[in-house]
C-alpha cells in the first residue's frame, strides 16, 4: 500500500501535557522491518499538523543536504508499506499519556480512478 501522508489533529491549549512534543513514523512491510523515516518535533501544536512521506532518494547523502542544486524531494515516489507505526517519543510538560484528537493517512493522488469503464471525477 503507497502512502505519501500523515495527518494529526493537536490541540495544546486544551490538552496542554498530553499533547504530544516528539513524533516518529516507522514503515514496513512487516512488524520486524519497521524502519524510522522521518521525526517531528512540535512546539505548542493547534491543528493540522501534516508529516510527508517520501522514499528518500538515493543519490543524495547527508553532507549534500546544504547543497543549493540538489534535487527537490517533491518527485520521489509515496512509501510502500502494510505497516505504518507513529510513537509518541515525548509530550509537553513531560506528560505521560496523550491525546491525538483525530488522525488520517492520505495515498497519492491519481489522475482519476476508473471504476466499471467510468471516470471517477
Amino acid at each position: 500500500t503507497a502512502v505519501s501522508e500523515l495527518a494529526f489533529y493537536l490541540d495544546y491549549g486544551l490538552d496542554e501535557s498530553y499533547t504530544p512534543r516528539r513524533l516518529s513514523v516507522r514503515v514496513g512491510m512487516t512488524f520486524h522491518d519497521l524502519v524510522e523515516i522521518q521525526t517531528v518535533d512540535l512546539h505548542e501544536p493547534t491543528g493540522w499538523i501534516i508529516i510527508s512521506l517520501r522514499q528518500p532518494s538515493p543519490h543524495l547523502h547527508a553532507d549534500d543536504a546544504d547543497d543549493p542544486d540538489r534535487p527537490d524531494d517533491g518527485g520521489n515516489p509515496a512509501v510502500r508499506a502494510h505497516f505504518v507505526q507513529v510513537c509518541v517519543s515525548s509530550m509537553h510538560q513531560n506528560g505521560r499519556d496523550t491525546h491525538i484528537r483525530q488522525a488520517k493517512v492520505f495515498g497519492p493522488r491519481t489522475d482519476g480512478a476508473v471504476a466499471g469503464g467510468l471516470p471517477f471525477r
